[in-house]
């Protein structure tokens, strides 16, 4: 009875030993390459942080944060990671965090503009307004883009400047707005079937209407008066066309010369 429960637990032995053998003795899995594992863990936590500021969901920026750890712990240069960190920073107002991992995320990549937007945040929190409206120049310089307009428009409004911070900000929404129309295909779609829409219920519900207005304006006029109007509106194209005509009719008729000479 005892040996039919010792061999199995034999063979479960045995198993053991030869894992822990091809595994050079450790006990746990071998852990991936520290670089790619580290990008691949941020890009993990940069896309909760995105999940999380489109629906709200508060557990998935304590995901987002261990993610950022983790990356970090596996390579503390990685760019990614420091730019959640920072967000996560600022989120949490630990502005002296935002603007430490901002700026390790800009050494890392001095290129790279997002950075930018943390350490002019955490500047702006911490009452250095000098040093945000240059961070906010050189967000701008680097990457004109709604961030930035937004960036500059705040700064604009808390130094009294609230026409400047308007101008700014309809500026940062008509810019939003071009690159969401640039982007989306659906919205293109839908605003072009919308405009399609509107034009056909105008000529169905007003045509007859402005069908009459502009018949009865028409009418009113005699000859001199329509030649005067039209004169005044496009007289300046009217004499282009002339001219053209005269030049074209000119040449037109100097080729045709020219051919029945050749031929007779």
């Amino acid at each position: 009875m005892v040996t039919r429960f010792i061999a199995p637990l034999a063979v479960f032995g045995a198993v053991l030993v030869a894992m822990v053998a091809l595994n050079n003795g450790a006990t746990t899995p071998p852990a991936l390459s520290a670089g790619g594992d580290a990008r691949t863990t941020a890009a993990r936590a940069d896309t909760l942080l995105t999940r999380a500021r489109e629906t709200g969901d508060a557990t998935l920026y304590a995901r987002a944060e261990r993610a950022v750890d983790a990356a970090l712990r596996q390579d503390p240069g990685e760019v990614v990671a420091l730019n959640a960190a920072a967000t996560l920073a600022g989120l949490r107002h630990d502005f002296l965090g935002q603007l430490r991992y901002g700026r390790r995320a800009l050494r890392a990549e001095p290129e790279l503009a997002s950075p930018l937007t943390s350490i002019f945040d955490g500047q702006i929190e911490l009452g250095r307004y000098g040093a945000a409206a240059r961070t906010a120049q050189r967000l701008v310089n680097s990457k004109p883009s709604l961030p930035a307009y937004a960036r500059v428009s705040y700064w604009r409004e808390l130094n009294g400047d609230p026409e400047g911070a308007v101008r700014e900000r309809m500026l940062t929404e008509v810019c939003r707005f071009a690159e969401r129309l640039v982007d989306d295909a659906t919205l293109r779609t839908r605003l072009d079937t919308m405009a399609a829409d509107a034009a056909v219920f105008v000529v169905d519900r007003y045509g007859a209407e402005l069908t009459a207005v502009i018949t009865h304006t028409i009418e009113r006029w005699d000859g001199r008066e329509a030649a005067r109007r039209i004169e005044l509106h496009v007289g300046r194209d009217l004499q282009f066309i002339r001219i053209n005509g005269t030049i074209v009719g000119g040449l037109v008729g100097v080729i045709i010369h020219a051919v029945s000479v050749l031929l007779n």
